[in-house]
């Protein structure tokens, strides 16, 4: 869908594995939702209550060496609890695999929602975004990390543009050098599609230095924001 978004996806081995499962635990696994670098997304159905989550299928082939991220992935997800964050509801291992079960959003994947290389309607976008950052802010005292706002701020761009603006910021992507010879202010196709106040927020966001890259106060108080 985005020349920029493609990723590896988890060997044919690992996903056989993964696809072999039919129950875990009190939940009986469905479709397939998603297939990433080193983990299978599924429905999954709880019996008694017909509730449905999603869960994470993480098989132990793929997770050499990922073992303390995974642990760190769960510590985060058990500790977040807002309304436009997924709920953690459980965890479990098993001889060949981790399972992680999470909220089931049945709306789907944001970036199922975007038009490649055309985006979303700037009202959406800004819809999105605003439930976007709601979630980054959890707790009155945190002032946004820098590596947070510019995550934020290439999602944001996304929306707008329906594609990402770089590879990755770095001096082998022509798309990122352009931008830095433009002193974070390009003119060029497609950024030239951005105008007025998203554009101000969205250069804010996205300042090469993280010293002066908008915060979250900033970003609360901010035209289009509001």
């Amino acid at each position: 869908m985005y020349k920029h978004l493609s990723a590896p996806t988890l060997p044919e081995a690992s996903q056989t594995v993964v696809a072999r499962a039919e129950q875990i635990g009190d939940y009986e696994l469905g479709d397939t939702l998603g297939v990433g670098a080193y983990a299978v997304v599924r429905l999954a159905t709880h019996r008694k209550s017909a509730v449905k989550a999603a869960v994470k299928i993480i098989p132990k082939d793929s997770e050499r060496g990922l073992a303390k991220s995974i642990q760190k992935e769960l510590t985060i997800h058990r500790g977040l609890h807002h309304r436009n964050i997924s709920k953690f509801l459980e965890s479990k291992e098993e001889p060949e695999c981790i399972y992680i079960f999470v909220e089931y959003a049945a709306a789907g994947e944001l970036f199922d929602k975007i038009e490649p290389d055309r985006g979303i309607q700037e009202d959406l976008a800004h819809l999105y975004f605003l439930q976007l950052i709601s979630g980054v802010v959890l707790q009155e005292e945190y002032s946004g990390d820098a590596v947070d706002i510019w995550s934020c701020g290439i999602i944001l761009y996304v929306m707008m543009i329906g594609n990402t603006p770089w590879e990755l910021p770095s001096a082998d992507s022509e798309e990122f050098r352009l931008y830095q010879e433009s002193r974070e202010n390009p003119k060029h196709e497609p950024w030239n599609r951005l105008q007025g106040p998203v554009r101000k927020l969205l250069l804010g966001m996205l300042r090469i230095n993280p010293t002066k890259r908008y915060s979250i106060k900033l970003i609360l108080r901010d035209e289009w924001y509001n």
